[in-house]
């Protein structure tokens, strides 16, 4: 499922909530979303616009890697696939939202080299923001549980 220039969520075969409970079924269990940029990592430095675009691309891979795995480990204790189907759609959202956010943000260099730095410092910001609802959201799961893996 594409969400954006450069992004994808794998959300596994099915993307029917009808299809993915069918205990008849044989497509595979439902998996959960990850985030993949397309861009290849620049260096990272703070002696041109470039290597500040580099800076913040490393910075966004990390934050996206924090979400994947903070992701997983929401997904695993959700009670069945009708709450991971809202779930992937959630986070497809979410991630449109971000896209969306981040060349908002960018128009205010509209034209000039600092704009992609600018769409990639919002996306990192928008990165932590989820990062936060992730983990209020896995405490909500948590509660009355035992056994529940430790957060990120």
């Amino acid at each position: 499922m594409v969400l954006g220039i450069g992004t994808r969520a794998a959300v596994g075969a099915t993307d029917s909530p009808t299809a993915a409970a069918s205990p008849a079924s044989k497509a595979p269990p439902i998996k959960p979303p990850v985030i993949t940029e397309s861009f290849t990592l620049l260096r990272c430095s703070n002696e041109s616009t470039i290597g500040m675009e580099g800076c913040e691309e490393h910075k966004l891979v990390a934050a996206d890697k924090r979400i994947d795995r903070e992701v997983r480990l929401v997904f695993t204790i959700l009670h069945d696939n009708a709450a991971r189907m809202r779930f992937i759609q959630a986070q497809t959202t979410w991630f449109a939202f971000r896209q969306d956010d981040s060349r908002s943000q960018a128009d205010i260099y509209e034209g000039g080299s600092e704009s992609v730095v600018a769409a990639l410092v919002c996306a990192v910001n928008d990165d932590n923001a989820r990062s936060a609802d992730l983990h209020d959201f896995f405490r909500g799961l948590e509660q009355g549980r035992d056994h529940v893996p430790v957060f990120p």
